[in-house]
């Protein structure tokens, strides 16, 4: 896990593929590793990144920022942004693609 940015309320880190955020059986979560790291007795989650998924990811360093930022995304003045990267197209049967796409130079 990398720290991208940290100030005295939040921290944004770079999370790996295949590291839970949430705690698994006989595995430590993200949240209690992190926190222990800082020397902090917690971090808030305010979302959350699938275990096979990498990506930024931002957590609160006390209770007051943890509920400002979550009140931030609930209202929607504050968004997340997913950008999807594979070198194959998915199957039909994958979901589907919606959005911006735009063709490589190869036309694909």
């Amino acid at each position: 896990m990398e720290d991208l940015f940290q100030n005295q309320n939040f921290i944004v880190i770079n999370k790996p593929c295949h590291l839970a955020v949430h705690q698994e059986e006989n595995q430590i979560s993200l949240t209690h590793t992190l926190a222990e790291q800082l020397g902090l007795e917690r971090v808030w989650l305010l979302h959350r990144l699938d275990k096979a998924t990498s990506g930024v990811l931002l957590l609160a360093l006390n209770d007051q920022i943890a509920s400002e930022l979550a009140q931030q995304f609930s209202a929607k003045t504050m968004h997340k942004t997913y950008l999807a990267m594979s070198d194959a197209k998915p199957s039909k049967k994958q979901g589907w693609i919606k959005g911006g796409m735009k063709k490589s130079r190869r036309g694909v």
